[in-house]
């Protein structure tokens, strides 16, 4: 199967047009917010306390329009073509960017939060509609790439706003040029909405746009619950904001009171944050090679646990006087603190990504647009808990700085053991996906004889003692598989067989009950249309010639009639983890240089899937690499 680059994206009319829209939309949302928030920072003569109700006042406004008309949002994004509400919404917002002119002119308080509030209604409109729309332009396997697009230029648009809004709101004469600024790029996003493809409602949609929220929550919760995976991944990605809010909020305190740097070190760790969060979602793309792969997303929350703890320990400045950025990040001290940062963001990038396309992914096409407004609804909540519980630990608990960014890097690791708890499938990919990137260079072919949906045997040759992770992160779907019983019980490795849904086994002579109920559960597994992985050698090979195959998964065929999928591993002759390991001794933890391959060959009826006939077919495989793509 054969994927669109993220740059290929970009060139195409179904995703090109949307990018940009929404890229300028983003964009303009901050620039006018930080205009606002300096205006009122060092316009007219005001008290600390003015300054501080004003801003958290702009907060509010800006947050409140989610919690009222998202999920009227997502009800019309269920309802009417989605390219039509863009386009509405974009000539809205081009009406708002010619209010924020006079707004911004005379320095009107209460004009400029009218403004503001308008802005976050366009925005709660405008977010479930831009998000239910990507799984109609694109194919599944071009999700994961289209979202980390998305990720990255949102979070882009929102340093360079922030940035821009500051630094044209400072002086009079270059006011006049904000003005004209965001009025133009209004025009722009206009224009671009207007070449964005159609995207219609689906024809077997109930929605019916209702302006009671608290029904229409409940509603679409109940809905949305009926999909195993979507609330789990909707309150993760809520997370992700917390921390973003936590961390961004308290970062110009943090740099000042303790990092001992100036206004310039705010904006530069700003932008290396920002910046660290488009590599990882770009990274995210790249490393998942068109698959929705959501076992970076528990590596995301280890990476940021880890860097947001070393960040928050980070040495306290000596001395009273500020420093500019040039010299904070010029001291070794400084360099390994901009690290941390970035680090943060690309591991940022990495957790966020897979849990938008997967939500993307797994929601009915009727219920995209209820289904995002809830994940808008809960983000907003999450980034007022996020302020709450910086009030409590910082005013009344009155604890520090680094403490409130401690818990909240720790919190990470509570957030990966609920996700455990409730999806072992999350951690048991993440395990399959670092031992094929980190073991072998394999490369992988025929993924798409794979079913999407429904049950297959997959029939493959043994030739390590990590297959099960190769084929199982070769799979996007979950892998259920057959695994000698000595091995499974080894203390160290059955809780990970026992969360990845391993079925173990012994001989009929070694243990006839056992024997049995591995049959059993293989059977049971098939009729709930899973994907179940056997190896008739049942040991290792030496990779270069077939043992005899068993006929057990005959009896298997016999009860349930599923199609038979070959899979053959190649090149595996003397790696760390073959039969002939022993060549592979003079470069430990080195990733084999062996050209390993995988290679899935199309279904074989079940009637025809004898053990011979299978032998017969793997053995052709391995040796004249047939059914190549």
């Amino acid at each position: 199967m054969k994927t669109s680059s993220s740059r290929q994206l970009l060139h195409q009319k179904r995703f090109g047009p949307y990018f940009v829209a929404q890229f300028l939309g983003a964009f303009n949302d901050n620039l006018f917010k930080n205009a606002l928030l300096i205006i009122v920072a060092f316009g007219a003569a005001r008290s600390e306390q003015e300054i501080g109700l004003i801003n958290n006042l702009a907060a509010g406004l800006f947050i409140l329009p989610f919690f009222l008309f998202a999920l009227v949002a997502g009800n019309i994004a269920d309802t009417v073509d989605k390219q039509l509400i863009i386009k509405r919404l974009k000539l809205t917002e081009c009406l708002l960017a010619l209010a924020s002119v006079p707004a911004l002119l005379s320095g009107d308080v209460k004009l400029m939060l009218a403004v503001l509030f308008g802005f976050g209604l366009q925005s709660a409109f405008f977010a479930p509609a831009k998000y239910s729309l990507l799984p109609q332009h694109l194919a599944v396997h071009e999700l994961v790439g289209g979202n980390a697009l998305v990720q990255m230029g949102t979070f882009v648009a929102i340093l360079v706003g922030t940035l821009v809004g500051g630094i044209f709101a400072s002086s009079e004469i270059l006011l006049y040029w904000l003005c004209g600024l965001i009025v133009g790029v209004a025009l722009l996003g206009y224009v671009f909405a207007c070449f964005v493809p159609p995207a219609p409602p689906s024809q077997d949609t109930t929605a019916k746009v209702d302006w009671n929220i608290w029904r229409m929550g409940r509603l679409a919760l109940g809905e949305i619950s009926q999909t195993p995976g979507i609330l789990l991944s909707i309150i993760a990605v809520s997370w992700f904001w917390f921390l973003g809010t936590v961390v961004l909020t308290q970062l110009p305190s943090f740099s000042k009171s303790v990092l001992g740097g100036d206004a310039t070190v705010v904006s530069v760790l700003l932008a290396i944050f920002s910046v660290g969060i488009g590599v990882g979602s770009l990274l995210c793309g790249r490393l998942s090679a068109g698959r929705l792969e959501i076992g970076l997303v528990p590596l995301g929350a280890i990476g940021m646990a880890i860097f947001g703890s070393l960040f928050a320990y980070a040495p306290t400045a000596e001395g009273l006087e500020l420093v500019n950025a040039a010299m904070f990040f010029g001291r070794l001290d400084g360099f390994w603190i901009g690290l941390h940062v970035v680090m943060i963001g690309v591991f940022g990038g990495l957790y966020i990504v897979p849990l938008m396309a997967l939500i993307q992914a797994k929601t009915r096409s009727d219920m995209r647009g209820r289904t995002m407004a809830i994940n808008s609804v809960m983000n907003a909540l999450f980034m007022v808990v996020a302020a709450l519980f910086s009030i409590i630990v910082l005013v009344l608990l009155k604890w520090q700085l680094s403490t409130l960014l401690l818990l909240s890097a720790m919190g990470n690791l509570l957030v990966l053991a609920v996700i455990v708890k409730a999806a072992p499938a999350y951690f048991i990919r993440m395990i399959m996906w670092l031992a094929a990137q980190t073991t072998y260079r394999l490369r992988v072919s025929g993924r798409r004889h794979i079913p999407e949906s429904g049950p297959a045997l997959i029939v493959a040759n043994h030739v390590s003692v990590i297959d099960w992770m190769l084929l199982g992160a070769a799979c996007v779907r979950p892998l259920r598989f057959v695994v000698y019983r000595p091995f499974y019980n080894i203390r160290v490795l059955r809780p990970v067989l026992r969360w990845a849904g391993a079925i173990p086994i012994t001989s009929r002579d070694e243990d006839e009950r056992c024997y049995r109920e591995a049959m059993a559960a293989m059977v049971q597994a098939l009729q709930n249309g899973e994907l179940v992985l056997v190896f008739p050698e049942r040991k290792l090979g030496d990779a270069t010639e077939l043992e005899a195959f068993h006929t057990d998964f005959e009896q298997v065929l016999d009860e349930v009639q599923v199609p038979v999928i070959p899979a053959a591993l190649r090149g595996f002759a003397g790696t760390s983890f073959s039969q002939r390991w022993w060549r592979a001794i003079g470069k430990p933890f080195a990733k084999e240089d062996f050209r390993t391959e995988l290679q899935f060959a199309p279904a074989i009826a079940p009637e025809a899937a004898t053990a011979k006939a299978l032998q017969r077919h793997l053995s052709n495989m391995l040796t004249k690499g047939e059914h190549r793509e």
